[in-house]
């Protein structure tokens, strides 16, 4: 009887304890930022909606590091836009700007 209990004990510790440390384990490696993990949630009881809810979790942080990524692109993108634009002004405007200030020179001299 005291082994059946023992052998009770240890398969529902096991069932309890095994689905805690994945939770742990998953929660760990996002928290490092790997969101590689694949969060596996069998079952319906509490070990089990944490799973799921450490797996919602993981997944929305997956969708909402991708949507900065994408802003980051498009940021990344719009800034090249303006720098050629600005490139562009300042080769169009440098002739002009240097026009007037060749011109005086020679203004002096016929002053002169």
């Amino acid at each position: 009887m005291v082994t059946l209990s023992a052998l009770f004990g240890w398969f529902i510790a096991r069932c309890i304890v095994n689905p805690l440390q994945r939770a742990v384990q998953s929660a760990w490696r996002i928290a490092e930022g790997d969101l590689r993990v694949v969060v596996v949630a069998e079952g319906c009881d509490e070990t089990a909606k944490l799973l799921q809810a450490v797996s919602r979790m993981h997944a929305s942080l997956r969708q909402v590091v991708g949507q900065v990524r994408t802003g980051v692109d498009s940021l990344t993108t719009g800034s090249a836009q303006i720098a050629a634009g600005n490139q562009d002004l300042v080769a169009v405007s440098t002739p002009a700007t240097a026009a007037p200030a060749a011109q005086e020179p020679a203004a002096e001299h016929a002053a002169d």
